[in-house]
């Protein structure tokens, strides 16, 4: 795994989980999609044009469509870029739902709309009294990853970098990974896109936008 994408437990310590089961389906690296969410039209008259829906909030009720019946009560746990996405680019969303019902973990993919089956995960890392603190309510999560992106380019100088970048959050942080990620807060990285630039880490607060650099 890059060294540059260890900063987010416990995505990170699923992130081989899902590289692995989504090689299964497309190489990991490739995209299989097997059906198309909804899109958005844009346009004036009777001429529209269809918009793939790319970010991550937005495609929340299309990831959560893919899950088995028996996991009516999943719970959204974490979402994450697959692998760095370039800025013209459509992300692979990595949505990782638990259901406290069940005790099982799944993991739904979704890029630009189009969905691939939802897969079981050998494994949540949550301790077994956490799985029903993971919240039912998603109503923190305002900032949209497109928009945590925006504002994280808003954060830092220049702000029209265009190196490729990467997302993630979580909703709840499990006890046994270290750190202090916070939930319902996006980890952005920045990766450098032209000379002299590094690669930067932002916090970029999911409910009211606030951006910050982690030095």
């Amino acid at each position: 795994m890059p060294k540059a994408l260890r900063t987010l437990p416990p995505m990170i310590a699923l992130a081989a989980a899902l590289c692995l089961v989504a090689a299964l389906i497309s190489g990991c690296g490739g995209q299989a999609p097997v059906s198309s969410g909804p899109t958005s039209t844009v346009g004036a008259g009777s001429s529209t044009t269809p918009k793939p829906i790319t970010a991550a909030l937005k495609s929340l009720a299309i990831a959560r469509a893919t899950l088995p019946t028996a996991a009516a009560d999943a719970r959204l746990y974490t979402v994450q870029s697959l692998r760095p996405v370039t800025p013209t680019a459509s992300p692979e969303w990595d949505f990782v739902f638990v259901s406290p019902s069940t005790g099982k973990t799944w993991a739904a993919f979704v890029k630009g709309g189009l969905i691939m089956p939802s897969q079981q995960l050998p494994s949540s890392g949550l301790g077994s009294g956490e799985w029903s603190v993971i919240p039912a309510s998603l109503d923190p999560w305002k900032i949209d990853s497109d928009a945590a992106y925006a504002k994280a380019l808003e954060a830092v100088a220049p702000a029209n970098r265009t190196g490729a970048y990467y997302l993630g959050m979580e909703t709840y942080h499990a006890k046994k990974y270290k750190g202090t990620v916070e939930p319902f807060v996006w980890r952005v990285k920045l990766f450098p896109g032209a000379s002299g630039e590094t690669t930067l880490s932002l916090n970029v607060n999911a409910t009211t936008g606030a951006a910050s650099v982690i030095k």
